[in-house]
């Protein structure tokens, strides 16, 4: 199983931006029902996306210069670990908190063709992310650190909503 995890490799000014672009009105973000399955009625989550995972690919933002940034620190991770980057498929920014219900988003794979995937944590709230292997049984287990990165495969995999705050997390997922 593929999988990479590097907490050094934004820039100062890539991190400056996330800053600025957390703590001000660039991002809207907006209500969903689920993060994996939209019949899913069982937690909400908050969103800000910049490129949808439809085809024919779908920009949501008309801000370039915020698609830029993304893409710039999805290619910084890329370049450092030596991880091949040719075509973005999604990039969003996801939004999860304690909904009384449920304590885990459901085991899924983003897309149903080959994908690679970096989560970057954008605080340090309680949420574990867990990678998991073809028959859904847990083989890594990632814990938010604020700038830290994960890349992995197309794999099973899902993540704990934090019992307090909230997890941001920059979801990117390419070829």
């Amino acid at each position: 199983m593929f999988y990479v995890e590097d907490d050094n490799f934004l820039s100062d000014k890539q991190k400056s931006y996330l800053e600025e672009s957390l703590n001000s009105e660039k991002m809207s973000f907006k209500l969903g029902t689920s993060t994996v399955n939209p019949d899913d009625q069982g937690y909400h989550f908050i969103n800000h996306i910049l490129l949808s995972k439809d085809r024919p690919r779908k920009y949501h933002t008309n801000n370039q210069e915020e698609i830029d940034y993304f893409v710039d620190i999805l290619k910084s991770f890329c370049i450092k670990n030596n991880v091949p980057l040719h075509s973005v498929f999604r990039i969003g920014v996801n939004v999860t908190f304690n909904n009384g219900f449920i304590s885990k988003c459901p085991s899924h794979i983003d897309h149903d063709y080959d994908h690679k995937q970096v989560i970057l944590y954008l605080n340090e709230a309680p949420g574990d992310t867990v990678i998991c292997d073809d028959n859904k049984k847990p083989v890594i287990v990632s814990s938010p650190k604020k700038y830290k990165a994960i890349c992995f495969d197309k794999q099973y995999h899902y993540h704990y909503f934090p019992n307090y705050g909230i997890r941001i997390v920059a979801v990117f997922t390419f070829n």
